[in-house]
C-alpha cells in the first residue's frame, strides 16, 4: 500500500483510529478528516471527483449490521438510524456502479455490536448483545484490521458494490 494516501474520517479515536493504525501500519499514507453523520454522500462525492480526475481510488464506507437486518434490540435505536445505515449501503451499490467505468470501487463494512466508547456499559445490555452473537463477543476495533486493508488493497481491485460483513456472526441467524 506503498504510495497510498487513505483519508480516514473519525480516526481520532475508536474504530476511526484502529482502522488509520491498520492501513498505515500497511504502508498507507494517512490523511484524518472529520465526517458529520449525515455528510456520508456529501464527502464521497467530494473524494470521488478527485478520484476520477485521476482514473482510480477506493472508497470504503462503514455501515452496521442494522441497515440489512433488524436486530433483536430495537428498542434501543429509533426508526430513523435503521433507515440511515440501509442508506449507507444504497449509496455504497449505487457509487459502485457509477463510479467503476473510472477504476473506482466503492465497498462497505458492516458492523456489528463493537467495544467502543459509545456503546452502552450496563452489563445486562451488553450480555443481550453478546447473547445474539454466535462467537459469543464484542467486536474489538482490531477485528476491523484485516478487512480495511483488504478492500484497500490491490487484492480487492475486482470487488466493488460489496458490503463486508464483520459481525462475529450476528447475522447468521
Amino acid at each position: 500500500m506503498k504510495e497510498r494516501t487513505a483519508i480516514v474520517t473519525g480516526a481520532a479515536k475508536g474504530l476511526g483510529r484502529a482502522m488509520a493504525l491498520a492501513l498505515a501500519e500497511a504502508g498507507a499514507s494517512i490523511v484524518c478528516a472529520d465526517l458529520q453523520a449525515d455528510g456520508a454522500k456529501e464527502t464521497a462525492q467530494a473524494i470521488g471527483r478527485q478520484m476520477i480526475k485521476q482514473k482510480k481510488g477506493k472508497i470504503i464506507n462503514i455501515a452496521s449490521i442494522s441497515g440489512f437486518v433488524v436486530n433483536r434490540l430495537t428498542n434501543r435505536h429509533p426508526l430513523s438510524y435503521f433507515v440511515s445505515k440501509a442508506g449507507i449501503i444504497m449509496l455504497t451499490k449505487v457509487l459502485a456502479a457509477e463510479w467503476a467505468q473510472y477504476n473506482i470501487t466503492v465497498n462497505a463494512i458492516a458492523l456489528a455490536y463493537m467495544k467502543t466508547d459509545i456503546i452502552n456499559p450496563d452489563p445486562k445490555i451488553q450480555a443481550e448483545m453478546v447473547y445474539n452473537i454466535p462467537m459469543g463477543r464484542l467486536g474489538e476495533a482490531n477485528d476491523l484490521n484485516g478487512a480495511v486493508v483488504y478492500l484497500a488493497s490491490n487484492e480487492s481491485d475486482f470487488i466493488t458494490g460489496h458490503v463486508l460483513t464483520v459481525d462475529g456472526g450476528y447475522t447468521v441467524w
